[in-house]
């Protein structure tokens, strides 16, 4: 058992782990901060969820030998990248937060804001992507596969959104 346990964290990459438990801590954040009582938790995990991706990124920083500017350009891109995602979630659940608290037929799409929401996701899976790239010792699959993961973080978020609505959490005070 002591075997295992000692394959398993030599082989572990610690900065993968924050990155799952900081992406994972967004989706849930970003879902809960339009009920009523549990928006506060929400509120409290966003940037809960954007110090642990930071610090994620600077552990990823540690072990990849790559030059300072290179890895000062990818964490900046990173910060803004994650930014711009933290916005992608909050306005994808507000679009679902405006659908279900308005009358039936009551509820509009703006093209603007559908586009911006777009174009906004685009960017935020774009700059993540490339901030990933720029260390040199990773793989292109390791890129991809958080690229990935920051495409589906506002879906994730809708449906974490959708379960908390159908299950009966408050919206409206």
């Amino acid at each position: 058992m002591q075997n295992v346990i000692a394959f398993v964290l030599s082989t572990l990459r610690w900065a993968d782990l924050l990155w799952a438990i900081g992406f994972l801590i967004l989706a849930i954040a970003t879902a809960l901060l339009h009920f009523v009582l549990i928006g506060l938790l929400g509120l409290v995990l966003v940037p809960v969820s954007l110090g642990v991706l930071l610090m994620g990124y600077l552990l990823g920083v540690v072990d990849s030998p790559t030059p300072w500017k290179q890895g000062i350009a990818g964490f900046a891109i990173f910060l803004i990248g994650i930014l711009i995602l933290i916005w992608t979630s909050v306005t994808a659940t507000t679009i679902a937060y405006d659908y279900a608290t308005q009358p039936a037929f009551g509820f509009a799409f703006s093209t603007f804001n559908l586009v911006l929401l777009a174009l906004g996701w685009l960017t935020s899976v774009a700059s993540i992507t490339l901030s990933f790239t720029l260390k040199s010792s990773w793989s292109g699959m390791r890129c991809l596969f958080w690229g990935t993961v920051a495409l589906v973080l506002p879906a994730v978020s809708l449906l974490f959104f959708w379960i908390l609505f159908l299950t009966g959490q408050i919206l409206e005070a």
